[in-house]
């Protein structure tokens, strides 16, 4: 994820509800970050609302 690379725009996020199984798709253009922010970093910190990481304990199957 770079802003060098790809426009804020071009750049998306996918977050799923595990009790609906509802998947919503937002931009990195809804959250309007800095030229010069650390995209990716702030993925790491769940800052954009996606997680970053699957718990899949969670995930019930």
């Amino acid at each position: 994820m770079d802003l060098n690379l790809f426009r804020r725009d071009q750049i998306y996020f996918v977050e799923k509800d595990n009790k609906t199984g509802v998947s919503d798709l937002y931009s990195l253009d809804d959250f309007s970050p800095r030229k010069s922010e650390n995209i990716q970093k702030g993925y790491l910190q769940g800052r954009n609302g996606a997680v970053p990481v699957v718990n899949f304990k969670d995930i019930e199957w």
